[in-house]
């Protein structure tokens, strides 16, 4: 169900689901190729959305994979990615997630893979699925992250910390901040998500996406606050 918060709209539950109070962006899947040490691949649309890049990092058994997807249309969106990751052309590992990306936005998505022990994977391959949609009448309502910095321990535990600032018009609670690092190479190398409690208007309210999965030192990390499904303003 849709209630009419956060100045546009505020998605409630796990499902992500929006009603359908404005025209559906098409719902049709497609798969965009990735590999960690390649050029991406074209980008192709997945309804009204583009995956414009992608790619995995692998650590200590783990191995995170992650998508920039960019919203062309005047819709706020509601989509899922899935990931499978490849050992030459067998599927070895699956992971998924949902995310909200409004008007005109771009936006990070990510999810753990899992994976046998000791694959070596060869590529990673995420199918955007758009969920639903309807007319973005705030799309100005956004969160900008700043500061954004990659940090190892003593003990070799990586996060990643910066500052998510609110021009929301609404107290907004649970903001999902996905994080997409990069390689010296330039392309995507891992990632994590971080979630932010609650954040007022005009606000600045730190994070941490403690344990990232990133294959090697990142050279930079981005991230990408996001109202979730589980977030309501006030």
């Amino acid at each position: 169900m849709i209630r009419r918060t956060l100045t546009a709209v505020a998605l409630a539950g796990a499902a992500l689901t929006l009603a359908a109070c404005g025209p559906a962006a098409p719902s049709d899947p497609v798969q965009q190729k990735s590999e960690a040490t390649t050029a991406p691949t074209a980008t192709k649309p997945a309804g009204r959305l583009a995956a414009v890049d992608t790619g995995y990092g692998v650590a200590d058994g783990n191995a995170w994979a992650a998508s920039v997807i960019r919203n062309t249309t005047a819709n706020i969106i509601a989509f899922s990615a899935s990931f499978s990751a490849y050992q030459g052309g067998t599927v070895i590992g699956h992971g998924s997630s949902t995310a909200i990306i409004r008007a005109g936005a771009t936006a990070g998505i990510g999810a753990d893979l899992d994976l046998p022990a000791g694959a070596k994977v060869s590529k990673v391959v995420v199918t955007l699925s758009t969920l639903d949609s309807e007319k973005d009448t705030s799309p100005s309502s956004r969160f900008t992250a700043t500061g954004v910095h990659y940090q190892a321990d003593e003990y070799g535990m990586a996060s990643v910390l910066g500052e998510v600032r609110s021009s929301y018009v609404q107290d907004v609670t649970n903001v999902q901040v996905q994080v997409i690092c990069y390689g010296q190479s330039g392309h995507i190398n891992g990632g994590g998500v971080a979630w932010v409690d609650a954040i007022g208007h005009g606000q600045t309210v730190g994070f941490s996406a403690d344990l990232v999965t990133v294959s090697g030192t990142p050279a930079r990390c981005v991230a990408y606050p996001l109202v979730s499904g589980l977030s309501e303003g006030s």
